[in-house]
């Protein structure tokens, strides 16, 4: 009987999901969510909570617990306080919808808007240069103007705007992504076979990697030759990761990205890849 108990509290101090158990270690930090949806079924409270366990594995070796509150439609879960919390709260509470678009560059979009200079003052600089997709980048606070501008603008189901700042990042960048007939998502996340994260050994920068699935190699590869020289996005629930420009046709279906990522940021996009969407939304409450 001992060794099963031990043998029990092992598992659930690694990741085990429970039902209505508040167990909290210390030195841990508890996250408690709420569904955005009061009629949640039990299968999908159960099934969130599941993908939870799964990014918070994936992300880190640390110790951690989550279990379910059916009747508050919650979860919560015990990380250890050695995680960057906000990077945690997100691995919870983030859908999870990956895409990659393609993109205008600035010169498009300004002939796009007919521009006649109102987007660049926005943004105090220069001109990206032609091959990026960056429009513009700013500050937190330069957003909401930006976006009371952008929201002004009838661009039909020609572009969406999105920006950076995944990661809280002091300058944040917008981007233009082109859409096909108002859907403009060219590979979806249900498209991605595997998700990983490594750092280079040669040249010391973290990566991202990732690998279709043989049914959307061939979309990848004409997708990326038609881009040669031009930028995709990678964007993750509404906000884009990176947007590198594609160097050469890849046929093969498997892809390494680079591009001043932290250790953590990257296993972060790795863990959210690798698990699939929260079936409903989720928000914090503690």
């Amino acid at each position: 009987m001992k060794s099963i108990i031990n043998s029990f509290f092992a598992v659930f101090i690694l990741g085990v999901i429970a039902t209505g158990f508040t167990f909290k270690p210390d030195n841990t930090v508890q996250i408690i969510v709420q569904s955005t949806n009061s009629r949640i079924s039990a299968a999908d409270l159960s099934r969130s909570a599941e993908i939870i366990s799964n990014r918070l594995k994936s992300f880190s070796d640390e110790k951690f617990s989550v279990a379910t509150v059916a009747d508050k439609n919650q979860i919560l879960v015990n990380v250890n306080e050695n995680l960057d919390i906000k990077l945690a709260e997100s691995l919870i509470t983030q859908k999870g919808t990956f895409g990659f678009y393609e993109t205008y560059n600035f010169k498009e979009v300004t002939e796009l808007l007919k521009d006649d200079g109102n987007l660049l003052s926005f943004f105090q600089n220069k001109a990206p240069a032609g091959t990026s997709a960056q429009i513009g980048c700013t500050t937190a606070s330069g957003v909401a103007r930006m976006d009371e501008y952008l929201n002004s603008l009838d661009l039909g189901r020609k572009c969406r705007f999105a920006w950076s700042n995944l990661f809280w990042d002091s300058e944040i960048c917008l981007y233009a992504l082109k859409l096909d007939n108002g859907q403009g998502v060219i590979i979806g996340g249900a498209d991605i076979e595997s998700f990983g994260s490594g750092r280079d050994s040669a040249s010391q920068q973290d990566y991202i990697s990732f690998s279709f699935k043989k049914s959307a190699v061939q979309l990848w590869a004409e997708t990326t030759k038609r881009n040669t020289g031009r930028a995709v996005a990678m964007v993750l629930d509404g906000k884009v990761i990176f947007a590198p420009v594609v160097q050469d046709e890849i046929s093969n279906g498997n892809c390494t990205l680079t591009g001043g990522f932290t250790s953590d940021q990257v296993k972060f996009i790795a863990a959210m890849g690798a698990n699939g969407e929260l079936p409903v939304s989720f928000k914090v409450v503690n």
